[in-house]
């Protein structure tokens, strides 16, 4: 299955191949599948459930890069979610345990935000716990990882006469004022931290 999402590169929101390949393995595997998920076509989500409880969730990616196929691993990722998920269906049964594990088809990953899409559908609430794996060119046990959040700062100021500058209020200082201060503290801050400003 690896070799073949592979050998047929998908780009992203056109994995087709890989949707029908994997959708089909899942449900051979005794998983409810659910084809074109949340309105997204090449989406899907594959369920097992023992019964009430916890519910765990792993993501497969499966597109490829334009020119390059599949040099980021997402065909990697797409079997070690499937394998996930169903070396958890087997606990699940073999100890009988009361819980649920759903495998979550995310198409679009590489600069498209599949994920955004599916998340903006709350595809992921009723799972208590998600995980992936992504495969790397270094072997280490604990990375790190940054996440990026965009804050947008306004300031306002009010404009007066020269000769009464009390009666203003100067924007440009509170602007400097923060950014000298946020300035200040990266000398605090960790690696697993970082900032930066545009203007």
């Amino acid at each position: 299955m690896n070799n073949g999402i592979h050998s047929h590169p998908e780009l992203a929101w056109k994995e087709f191949h890989a949707h029908e390949v994997l959708t089909n393995f899942m449900e051979k595997h005794g998983f409810k599948v659910t084809h074109h998920a949340f309105d997204l076509e090449t989406s899907f989500l594959a369920e097992f459930s023992t019964g009430e409880g916890a519910n765990v969730g792993y993501c497969s990616e499966y597109d490829a890069l334009p020119n390059l196929g599949h040099g980021c691993g997402h065909n990697l990722i797409a079997i070690s979610g499937v394998t996930a998920a169903l070396e958890t269906k087997l606990v699940l049964e073999k100890f009988n345990i009361k819980g649920t594990v759903r495998l979550y088809g995310t198409p679009a990953e590489e600069g498209e935000g599949g994920k955004v899409y599916m998340v903006e559908r709350n595809a992921f609430d009723a799972s208590d716990v998600m995980m992936m794996l992504h495969p790397g060119t270094i072997d280490y046990n604990y990375p790190i990882y940054l996440a990026l959040d965009t804050v947008k700062v306004e300031y306002f100021g009010r404009g007066c006469h020269g000769s009464i500058p009390y009666d203003g209020i100067n924007a440009l200082d509170a602007i400097v004022s923060a950014y000298t201060n946020i300035g200040l503290l990266r000398q605090y801050m960790k690696p697993t931290a970082r900032y930066f400003f545009f203007f």
